[in-house]
């Protein structure tokens, strides 16, 4: 090395005008530089190398440039995105990069760091807004960003049905448990009659993951072997009974043995055994829409009936979890509307069906139960949280107004993300006496929303 390093000297002695700088073993030559910069990059490299004592690799591979980026870049967003990471508020940040995405903006160079980070556990929310200079960067860096690519078996469904059905067919039984999944879950594309057979051999499988995931797939297709099956045995389950002075429903619970043999064992569930949990079970494989046409009876009306029965539980849930899994919006309106009041709150139904009803009725039936100085009731405050969709003005601005501290225990943040933010000027938080919140927390909270607008506002132009 020392040898080396007495050449590099001497050729800054005589100068780069006269000699090229030295080939040393140690220090590679860096491509497409001048002699000046080369013989400067040498020096300081092996000054580092005698004072570290170590030797630096010698298949030296410069790093290509940044490529052009073509699409806008939202400039403004950079203060508040490194405000809202300071935080800790990368929910926010995720909003403003969804929101961003369906503009085609991209982020502002200083906040991709963060950004690649945040993207290796929200992939499909960040990746969008790296752009082309943030997916160089994360591959320079080896970031390991997950990729949002389809699947090469979902992309082989999508591209040819009928090649995948006999891949799958033949194949299946040979995957394990996780290719297995896969490889169903892929039929849920452009689902048709035509998969009935493949899905058939799934719920046979060996695995309740399998055959839970098969059957409620064949339960969409009208007229499948299992649809028949399953809305056979809820019709012997179910009867309507209606004259002049009543109309009622009568339940007899499905023996166990009765059951298919796909059909996952059922255990006691709460207040409910397991012939009434079965039956729950069997009732979300079936349309709601085939109670409204069998007994001609609209979705209130046989919800309150249901009611009335001696299982009330496995029907109104049954049925309710079937309007989520068949996205039937009157059904699920109405089942929220009448699970809503109820105590204890239903909570495994609700977060089904919360996300699904209508913007008009959801609204309807919140706003009712606000008023200022009420604490909100279990089911308003738990269906609020569970929305998993933005309010929309009218319930935030009614959210705002008849804000109450008795929510800061449970959900406070997430009602928080879920406010309107341009609607939600007004709101005044007041620090609760809780041993749940610390000043802290308080204060940093009191800057979510406002930070919520001061980024998606940055998306906009005019603003």
């Amino acid at each position: 090395m020392n040898k080396e390093y007495r050449e590099i000297v001497a050729a800054f002695q005589v100068g780069t005008r006269r000699v090229a700088p030295p080939a040393t073993s140690l220090i590679p030559a860096i491509p497409d530089v001048g002699r000046e910069r080369q013989l400067l990059l040498q020096a300081g490299i092996g000054a580092l190398m005698i004072d570290a004592g170590a030797k630096p690799a010698t298949d030296f591979v410069a790093i290509e440039s940044a490529p052009p980026e073509d699409r806008p870049m939202a400039a403004r967003a950079e203060e508040p995105l490194r405000e809202a990471f300071d935080l800790g508020f990368q929910r926010a940040v995720t909003e403003w990069a969804q929101a961003a995405a369906r503009k085609g903006w991209v982020a502002p160079p200083r906040s991709l760091p963060a950004l690649i980070e945040l993207a290796r556990k929200e992939p499909y929310a960040i990746v969008p807004v790296l752009g082309a200079r943030g997916q160089w960067l994360a591959e320079v860096i080896g970031a390991g960003i997950p990729s949002i690519e389809p699947s090469e078996r979902e992309t082989q469904r999508a591209k040819d049905p009928q090649t995948y059905r006999e891949i799958l067919n033949s194949e299946l039984a040979n995957l394990g448990f996780e290719d297995r999944l896969e490889a169903v879950s892929a039929l849920k594309a452009n689902l048709s009659t035509e998969d009935e057979p493949v899905l058939e051999q799934a719920l046979g499988d060996r695995r309740k993951e399998i055959r839970t995931l098969a059957a409620h797939m064949l339960a969409k297709l009208p007229g499948s072997r299992l649809s028949q099956e399953v809305i056979q045995l809820a019709n012997q389950s179910i009867k309507h009974e209606k004259s002049l002075l009543k109309e009622r429903l009568s339940v007899e619970l499905p023996e166990l043995e009765s059951l298919p043999k796909w059909f996952p064992q059922p255990t006691a569930l709460g207040n409910q055994g397991p012939k009434a949990v079965g039956l729950m079970e069997i009732l979300t494989l079936i349309p709601p829409g085939h109670w409204e046409a069998r007994f001609k009876t609209p979705p209130q009306k046989f919800l309150n009936l249901a009611a009335k029965t001696e299982f009330p539980e496995a029907l109104v849930h049954g049925v309710a979890k079937a309007a989520a899994n068949f996205r039937n919006w009157s059904w699920t309106g109405e089942a929220f509307r009448f699970l809503l009041g109820q105590e204890p709150i239903p909570t495994t139904v609700l977060k089904e069906i919360v996300p699904l009803v209508s913007e008009s009725m959801f609204d309807e039936a919140i706003i009712g139960d606000l008023a200022p100085g009420k604490p909100w009731s279990q089911g308003t405050l738990f269906s609020l949280y569970s929305r998993q969709r933005p309010y929309s003005p009218r319930l935030t601005r009614a959210v705002v107004e008849h804000f109450h501290p008795g929510i800061w225990r449970d959900a406070v943040m997430d009602i928080l993300y879920l406010l309107d933010p341009a609607s939600a000027t007004g709101l005044k938080l007041e620090f609760p006496e809780s041993q749940f919140l610390s000043k802290q927390n308080f204060d940093r909270l009191g800057k979510l929303v406002p930070l919520r607008l001061r980024l998606l506002s940055s998306l906009n132009p005019y603003e």
